[in-house]
């Protein structure tokens, strides 16, 4: 037997094939960090993106009281510094949303701003039309801002169910039997 053909048979076939395997092992293991590296990242992302439409949502129910507290009666109700939270709220949280969601949110915003403007400056506090709006079309504002958050966050969210009667009213803004 010619040792120098076996040993160069062995050597020739399981030095490279070790190599290859060192190799691949190393990128596997720098494949696995970086998988979990973006998962982690992913999920940070997520949950602060959670945190800003939980954010926006409280902001624009905190904003709808404090429409409803200084343009529903007439007279002294307090200061309206708080009028300035809201944007900054929004414009804080904005940046986290899908780009389909900061318009739908930066829209009701919109709303909301030019209904104050357009109260304060033609002096309809306390009007009645000022009240209809405040009673049923800016609520309505909260669940079509649940269902676009909800189908934002939620890809297997789906389009209303017709069994879903009340919230079809609520989002409709007009007087129901449930609201009146």
């Amino acid at each position: 037997m010619n040792w120098q053909v076996l040993l160069s048979a062995l050597i020739g076939s399981s030095v490279p094939g070790l190599l290859m395997g060192v190799y691949f092992n190393r990128s596997l293991e720098r494949m696995k960090g970086n998988m979990q590296r973006d998962i982690i990242k992913s999920t940070k992302w997520h949950e602060r993106r959670i945190d800003a439409v939980i954010a926006i949502y409280e902001a624009f129910e905190t904003h709808l009281e404090f429409l409803r507290k200084h343009l529903y009666w007439n007279g002294e109700k307090g200061p309206v510094d708080s009028i300035h939270a809201f944007p900054k709220i929004i414009a804080k949280n904005i940046m986290f949303l899908d780009d389909d969601l900061a318009e739908t949110v930066l829209s009701y915003q919109g709303q909301l701003v030019s209904f104050w403007n357009d109260t304060i400056a033609n002096d309809a506090v306390a009007d009645e039309h000022t009240r209809e709006k405040l009673d049923y079309e800016l609520p309505a504002l909260l669940p079509k801002l649940r269902r676009a958050i909800n189908k934002s966050m939620d890809p297997q969210f789906s389009n209303p169910n017709p069994k879903h009667f009340i919230l079809k009213f609520w989002e409709a803004g007009e007087p129901t039997p449930f609201n009146t």
